[in-house]
Parts: C-alpha cells; structure tokens; sequence
C-alpha cells in the first residue's frame, strides 16, 4: 500500500492541526502529486471542482461576477495573456 504522506508536498504536523492553512502553491503541488499517483483519469476534474473562484483571490472574485461562464472564461484567458506578456 502506498503511503501518502510520503508523497504529500505538506509538512504531515500541519494534517493534524485544524486552524493550519496551505498556500495556493502547496495545494497545486498536491493535487498534481495526487493525479500524477494515482490512476483515475477523472481525479484532476474531480479535484477541481472542489475549488472556488474565490481561491484565486482578487480575479477569481472578477471572474465570479462575469455574467456568463463564456465571459468568466474570456477573462482567464486574457488575464493569463497579460501575465505571459509580463514574464
């Protein structure tokens, strides 16, 4: 059997402590850890669906008052233009 927390990109004391939080960084670096794991093609769907725009701070709030998901979409897309443009 294979033992997660051996995998896991978070300190395993921060697993038992209720108040503890991840960075963003820290939550990508599991979830890819955990699809690239495990073998159920779905997961990183399944994984996604559990966030919340509002996990993206400030553009996640912008994109939740986009009126429609297309709208929602366009603005990731040319937030993430602007950001490669700026690298």
């Amino acid at each position: 059997m294979l033992n997660y927390y051996s995998i896991m990109p978070i300190p395993s004391q921060l697993l038992n402590e209720p108040k503890a939080s991840i960075s963003f960084q820290q939550a990508v670096a599991f979830t890819r850890q955990l699809v690239e794991t495990l073998s159920d093609n779905d997961l990183g769907f399944k994984g996604g669906q559990c966030f919340r725009l509002n996990a993206f701070g400030h553009i996640g709030f912008a994109a939740s008052s986009s009126d429609t998901v297309s709208d929602a979409i366009t603005f990731f897309l040319n937030i993430f233009v602007l950001l490669i443009l700026l690298l």
